[in-house]
């Protein structure tokens, strides 16, 4: 499984800083460079692998809400 990745940036007052904000999960890693590429920023996205259970939990997490 593959995760799609966005930097944020995070204004903390003293110490700004910027975070990763998953946005989508695909077993498709092309389709998700694909995407990547086509954002108007594409070095502020990065596709990372990611454990197929932690990629179920997110998912089974929305479902209860």
């Amino acid at each position: 499984m593959y995760a799609l990745e966005r930097r944020v940036f995070l204004n903390t007052g003293h110490m700004p800083r910027y975070c990763w904000q998953r946005c989508a999960v695909s077993a498709n890693r092309p389709l998700l460079d694909r995407v990547r590429a086509g954002q108007p920023r594409p070095e502020d996205w990065r596709v990372v692998a990611v454990p197929a259970s932690a990629a179920n939990m997110g998912s089974s997490l929305m479902k209860s809400a």
